[in-house]
């Protein structure tokens, strides 16, 4: 994305409010509790800090990386839960991660990408999570985004953030044809709006946990 969430950062948790109300907020926190077993986190395009808020309540974690690429929405993430006692990295890309995480986070974000974008994120991922590891995904499902209302509606929210952010694409991901493609298995599904936000949890496959090198 060219011009990155800088410019939306101020807005952006009011505008998702003013289309979803609480819904997207409430089940993306509520997801996190598909995870277990997290000695580290990564949250990948965390936007305003409201996920990591709530895993640093839960505690999830004993050690955080906040991984986001626009700078306001590190600093409004960074104000937001203060001083704490947790160890939070904040970073701008995963490539920028010292060392292999146990739990990975993808709250909202893979639908700003293509398929072909969202499979690169997942290769450059499998070098930075431990082989026993598990991703979380929250988003919008393509497979039920069939209805003319669901469908105007996500043509709008593309059109927005294409003119703020420069995102590319203007269609959902298949988000479970390409993690299965690339050699990782759901293990547990929750959804709301009759399926329209969706929550999968994912893990490798044993072949994938075999042959990938870690740092």
């Amino acid at each position: 994305m060219a011009k990155g969430f800088d410019l939306v950062a101020t807005i952006y948790d009011s505008c998702v409010s003013l289309v979803f109300g609480n819904q997207i907020a409430d089940f993306q926190c509520n997801a996190l509790h598909l995870l277990s077993n997290c000695g580290s986190l990564a949250i990948v395009g965390g936007g305003t800090g409201l996920l990591l808020e709530k895993a640093l309540n839960l505690d999830l974690a004993e050690h955080y990386y906040y991984i986001e690429r626009s700078d306001k929405m590190r600093a409004l993430t960074s104000n937001r839960i203060g001083i704490t006692c947790k160890e939070v990295k904040f970073l701008n890309n995963l490539s920028d991660m010292p060392e292999s995480a146990d739990c990975f986070v993808f709250p909202f974000v893979l639908d700003c990408y293509s398929e072909q974008e969202v499979e690169e994120i997942l290769i450059e991922m499998k070098q930075k999570l431990k082989p026993s590891g598990e991703i979380l995904v929250v988003d919008f499902d393509a497979a039920t985004t069939n209805t003319f209302k669901r469908k105007s509606l996500i043509t709008l929210l593309y059109l927005f953030f294409k003119v703020f952010t420069g995102m590319s694409p203007w269609r959902l991901p298949r988000i479970k044809s390409v993690f299965e493609s690339q050699g990782f298995t759901e293990i547990s599904r929750s959804s709301k709006l009759q399926g329209w936000l969706f929550a999968a949890l994912y893990k490798p496959s044993e072949d994938y946990s075999k042959t990938v090198k870690h740092n």
